[in-house]
């Protein structure tokens, strides 16, 4: 299957999965309470984090393996299901305490319920790599849509009968039998308890990286609105969540649907095709994600309130300020793209290590102060983060400074076009016009963007960089 028709697949099954995601998420905010996102949020950052300590990085290990037999996969297996069970004790036995230091009576009862999820890890993580190996992203689209469409049966009614926080559990532990059961039956995997020391070993010396950097990142993601819990409480750290996932919608489509064959790229192309592979990510995502950054910042605010209601009203600041977040995304994601695929690596863990422990804390540090200040020292640090991973991706590929500038440039001017226009426009009282202000700007957008590319010749990279969404093979520039 060509890299083109891969891409396809993923970015269809990524984004229907994600609208899915989110019609359910609109239903559910207006069932439940803040509160409610804020406690499952933060036991999520305690589940999570067991998860991946034991799972995150052992699937790309397997699909980097030259030769994966059987033993190796049920080696993988054994370890993951050993573990998760130790960690799901855990959390049973230090439920009362974990929900003592995070104040909340109610987490005691939800996070040994919640833990079960982690059981059934290791009945994806193989099935998964093994489907990624053999390029099956059609059936990884059907699992993920699946994943997404079946649990808001079970929560959105149990929401609304006045289960609270127990509708959401409800629905995460579904999605995670569904897509156990949907990648073994793609897969046509069939675990055994089997386990070899040197295979283990081979495995684990290619893991752990991925592994520690994955712990990072869900740190990064996930450990401020633990932070936010205790130190402010649920309510705030609900706000922060909304307002944060709300921006990083438009970021995950982009990953989740650039960031595979941009990874393959890597490892099978040559130099000069590595370095058209990425500028044409970086173009790409600058595209798509600048205009819908100046769009959030503009129109935070009207954004949530016709979203989730009234009760979310609070979340507009944080997901104007956090709009910033996708402005370096664009940027921080294919250069991370590059670095974790091969001997940039370890100063990606390295940075992303130093970063997380400044991060951590400073926001610990400010949350007292308020959310707004907690999303600004993020949004901060994640903008100096990406400059520098940004400059090693560059040195790694050889590629001047000036060429990603002139790739940025007429997203750049496209979005400076549309803040100017805003500027002109008279407020309207109008909860609903907003809708129309926004396809203004983004008209306005698309005519510089077009007229840059119409009149500069430097500027017809933007037809690799568009066509780069729908995976068009590299080629020399």
């Amino acid at each position: 299957m060509g890299v083109r028709i891969q891409t396809i697949w993923v970015s269809a099954g990524n984004f229907v999965s994600r609208i899915l995601q989110f019609a359910a998420t609109l239903i559910l905010a207006r069932l439940l309470l803040p509160e409610d996102f804020g406690l499952i949020a933060t036991i999520q950052s305690v589940t999570g984090l067991l998860g991946l300590l034991a799972s995150n990085g052992w699937g790309q290990a397997l699909v980097r393996e030259k030769e994966l037999d059987e033993i190796t996969c049920h080696t993988v297996f054994t370890f993951q299901l050993v573990v998760f069970l130790i960690s799901v004790l855990v959390l049973l036995l230090f439920s009362d305490a974990i929900a003592g230091f995070f104040g909340s009576a109610l987490m005691a009862s939800l996070l040994p319920v919640a833990s079960l999820a982690l059981i059934m890890r290791p009945f994806q993580t193989v099935p998964s790599a093994l489907l990624n190996r053999r390029t099956k992203f059609s059936s990884i689209a059907v699992v993920n849509t699946l994943a997404a469409l079946i649990p808001p049966f079970f929560s959105i009614p149990l929401a609304y009968f006045g289960f609270g926080p127990w509708s959401l559990v409800a629905g995460q532990l579904v999605s995670v039998m569904v897509t156990s059961l949907g990648l073994a039956y793609y897969s046509r995997y069939r675990p055994r308890l089997m386990f070899s020391f040197p295979r283990f070993m081979a495995t684990f010396s290619v893991s752990s990286q991925f592994v520690i950097f994955a712990v990072l990142e869900h740190l990064t993601n996930w450990a401020p609105i633990a932070i936010v819990t205790k130190r402010i409480g649920l309510n705030p750290a609900g706000i922060l969540q909304r307002g944060v996932s709300t921006a990083q919608i438009p970021s995950d489509l982009t990953a989740q649907s650039l960031t595979p064959p941009l990874f393959r790229a890597m490892a099978a192309s040559d130099e000069k095709e590595k370095a058209a592979y990425y500028l044409r990510a970086i173009g790409a995502t600058t595209l798509y994600l600048w205009p819908v950054a100046v769009l959030l910042f503009i129109y935070s605010h009207e954004t949530i309130d016709l979203l989730y209601g009234k009760n979310w009203h609070q979340a507009g600041p944080v997901l104007s300020i956090f709009s910033g977040f996708l402005l370096f995304f664009a940027i921080y994601s294919p250069s991370r793209t590059v670095l974790s695929s091969g001997v940039g690596l370890t100063f990606l863990v390295v940075v992303r290590m130093v970063g997380t422990a400044v991060m951590l804390s400073a926001v610990w540090i400010v949350a007292i102060r308020g959310l707004n200040a907690v999303v600004f020292w993020i949004v901060g640090l994640y903008a100096l983060e990406t400059l520098i991973i940004l400059a090693q991706a560059m040195k790694i590929l050889a590629i001047p400074f000036t060429i990603p500038l002139k790739v940025m440039f007429p997203p750049f001017l496209g979005s400076m076009a549309m803040l100017a226009t805003k500027a002109l426009l008279v407020d309207s009282s109008s909860n609903f016009f907003f809708i129309f202000e926004a396809a203004l700007l983004g008209s306005v957008y698309l005519i510089v963007v077009a007229a840059l590319h119409h009149h500069n010749p430097e500027s017809k990279l933007l037809v690799s960089k568009m066509r780069a969404l729908v995976g068009v093979e590299g080629g020399k520039d």
